[in-house]
């Protein structure tokens, strides 16, 4: 029984040390932009926020809660297709989530991992550890709720959408850029 402590301590311990997540300070740049934060995608690589937004036009779903994850799927089969036909059209998969210690982010990630298995939809899923009230409050959002967000390349806010993919919001998203 002691071995077995000893080989699950050495797994958390090995998977904190490798996980590079951190808590983010968040600051604004510019009325109306996306705030600057630090993440990281569920591949294990660092992120940078709104510097990620390279695109002329990101389409980033921002989600506070795994049950969230399956109005993210609804929508990605939307965005795909628009993506695909459109090579200036970026999308990502924002988790916003409350500060953590280090084993608690090594643990959330490891779970997300596990819940998202395509490797496209790792690559754009990046999960931000910050002070969610104060990101709340800045972009006047709530938690209980997935928003769509159209994001220039500058960081500029373009567009905002509440909710699942259903008609009104992709008629909305469609319209507005002649998708």
């Amino acid at each position: 029984m002691k071995k077995f402590f000893i080989f699950v301590a050495f797994i958390l311990l090995t998977s904190c040390a490798l996980n590079p997540s951190v808590n983010s300070n968040i600051s604004l740049s510019r009325n109306g932009n996306f705030p600057n934060l630090s993440g990281i995608d569920l591949q294990k690589n660092k992120r940078e926020l709104p510097q990620l937004f390279d695109k002329a036009i990101n389409i980033v779903a921002v989600t506070f809660r795994r049950d969230q994850q399956r109005y993210v799927n609804n929508w990605a089969g939307v965005i795909d297709a628009i993506s695909e036909k459109n090579p200036e059209v970026g999308f990502h998969q924002l988790y916003l989530l409350q500060e953590q210690n280090l084993l608690a982010r090594s643990l959330m990630n490891d779970e997300l991992r596990e819940d998202i298995f395509d490797e496209r939809s790792r690559a754009r899923t990046i999960t931000v550890y910050t002070d969610r009230k104060k990101f709340l409050k800045i972009m006047k959002m709530r938690e209980d709720t997935l928003y769509l967000l159209v994001i220039g390349k500058n960081g500029k806010i373009m567009q905002r959408i509440e909710g699942s993919a259903n008609k009104k919001n992709v008629s909305l998203l469609k319209k507005k850029w002649s998708f």
